[in-house]
């Protein structure tokens, strides 16, 4: 089933007369542009960040002479007991 949603709204509201639609236009395309930029800025930093491979690795290996050994239940779940 095919919908016809339009992204831009502008020819809907500039219709009714309310708003300039000079400056609405202007708005949008700041609004538009500035989000896109910002999402490209945030894209290449991450991909840049992941290419350059950081790696920050902090092991520490500690041996225990005795351990103690858990409980262990055995529950029998059978209702025929």
């Amino acid at each position: 089933m095919y919908l016809d949603y339009h992204v831009h709204i502008m020819e809907q509201i500039c219709l009714t007369g309310s708003f300039d639609c000079t400056y609405f236009s202007l708005a949008w395309v700041i609004v538009t542009l500035g989000a896109s930029g910002g999402f490209l800025y945030l894209i290449i930093t991450k991909l840049l960040y992941f290419l350059s491979n950081p790696s920050q690795i902090d092991l520490t290996i500690t041996y225990q002479d005795k351990l103690t050994f858990p409980a262990v239940t055995i529950c029998n779940q059978n209702p025929m007991r």
